[in-house]
């Protein structure tokens, strides 16, 4: 027999669920942390620091960063520079486009010879009108 469990207790048990505060990690990846880094990244580089200066620094900051190679470390701005650029391009091109307007055909009229004969363009060459 499966076992049951009464209502109660699933309404209890939800309860603690949402009740749970949000849990941070306590540790991410180098790249994460480049990210998180990055505005600050670009202002030593304003200063005129340069990304091997800064690599070194960050070496200096942490073991972490020690084996951080300068190349990784361009990759990870370039490649999180990329993704900003991409959710821009994202919200720029979800508005939506504006349908161009059509025009209704233009009727073709009847030549003039075929007015003054009373011909239709329909039975033109077919039946003559008196």
């Amino acid at each position: 027999m499966p076992a049951t469990v009464p209502r109660n207790l699933i309404e209890s048990a939800i309860s603690r669920l949402r009740d749970l505060p949000a849990r941070e990690a306590e540790r991410v990846s180098r790249k994460a942390a480049i990210a998180a880094m990055r505005d600050e990244i670009q202002v030593a580089l304003g200063k005129g620091y340069s990304l091997g200066e800064v690599a070194k620094i960050l070496a200096q900051t942490d073991e972490n960063f020690a084996g951080l190679a300068l190349s990784t470390l361009r990759t990870y701005l370039r490649a999180d520079r990329a993704k900003a650029a991409a959710a821009t391009a994202r919200k720029n091109t979800a508005k939506p486009k504006a349908t161009p307007l059509r025009t209704p055909p233009v009727p073709i009229p009847a030549t003039p010879r075929a007015r003054l004969a009373g011909v239709s363009r329909t039975n033109a060459g077919l039946r003559e009108d008196i």
